[in-house]
C-alpha cells in the first residue's frame, strides 16, 4: 500500500502477528513505536515527526483492523451515557499539511529561523521518548525542525533549545504562532449528537479506547 501526505510518499503494510508480538514484548517506548509504525514501512528509517507518526499509526490501524472504534460518551447536557462509532478516516481527512517558510522575529534584529522536515530519526525518537510532558514534546518537535538560525547551520539541538528558552515571552509567542500555522497536525475533534436530547457536542478523541484488539494484552 502507498500513501502520499505532507509531500511524503510512503509505502507501508498492515500489521502482522510479529508486529503485535514485538509491541507487546517491547522493553521501551522506542521499540513500541518501531513495532507499530516503522517496521511496517518499506523504508523503516523514514524520519517522521510526532504528528506524521500518529497519522501513519491511524492509517495502519484503519487498514489492519477497521476504521471504526466504538466510543462510550456522557452527554454534557442531559448526562446520559451513549455509544458512538468514531471513524478514523474522518481524522485522516482533516489534516493541516506543512508549507515551511522562514520565521522572522523583528524584535530580535530580524532574526531568521529556517525550518525543514525532521532529518535524524534516531536522535528525534530518542529525545521524544525521554519525556511525557506535552509542552516539552511541543518545544522539542519545533527544535528538531529548525534548519538554521540566521544562516547558522551548525546548531546542536541543545543550542536551539537554549535559544528558545532564552526568548522573551512576546518573541516566543510570535515564533510559535507562526510555527502553529505551518506544522503538520491532525484534527482529532468531531461533533457527536446525543441520541437522547439531540445535543451536538464537540469532543477531542486524542485518546481512543480499544485502539488495539483485545488480544493485544499488554504485560
Amino acid at each position: 500500500m502507498e500513501i502520499t501526505f505532507n509531500d511524503k510518499t510512503i509505502k507501508y503494510r498492515k500489521w502482522k502477528v510479529k508486529d503485535r508480538n514485538a509491541f507487546v514484548n517491547a522493553q521501551n517506548k522506542i521499540d513500541k513505536r518501531q513495532a507499530l509504525v516503522y517496521n511496517c514501512l518499506d523504508e523503516p528509517n523514514t524520519p517522521l515527526d510526532n504528528e506524521e507518526y500518529n497519522y501513519m499509526l491511524l492509517k495502519i490501524r484503519s487498514e489492519s483492523l477497521s476504521p471504526l472504534i466504538t466510543y462510550t460518551l456522557k452527554c454534557p447536557k442531559c448526562g446520559k451515557i451513549h455509544s458512538a462509532n468514531i471513524n478514523l478516516n474522518d481524522f485522516l481527512s482533516k489534516v493541516n499539511n506543512t508549507d515551511y517558510s522562514n520565521i522572522i522575529v523583528n524584535n530580535i534584529n530580524n532574526t531568521t529561523i529556517e525550518l525543514q522536515p525532521i532529518k535524524n530519526k534516531n536522535s528525534y525518537e530518542t529525545a521524544l521518548t525521554q519525556t511525557d510532558d506535552p509542552y516539552e514534546k511541543y518545544i522539542l518537535d519545533f527544535a528538531f525542525h529548525v534548519k538554521t538560525i540566521n544562516n547558522n547551520s551548525a546548531l546542536t539541538f541543545d543550542a536551539v533549545k537554549k535559544f528558545i528558552y532564552d526568548l522573551d515571552v512576546d518573541d516566543f509567542e510570535q515564533i510559535f504562532s507562526a510555527w502553529e500555522s505551518q506544522r503538520f497536525k491532525i484534527n482529532m475533534t468531531g461533533y457527536i449528537e446525543c441520541p437522547y436530547c439531540l445535543e451536538n457536542t464537540l469532543y477531542n478523541f486524542d485518546d481512543l479506547p480499544d485502539f488495539f484488539p483485545r488480544s493485544w494484552k499488554l504485560k
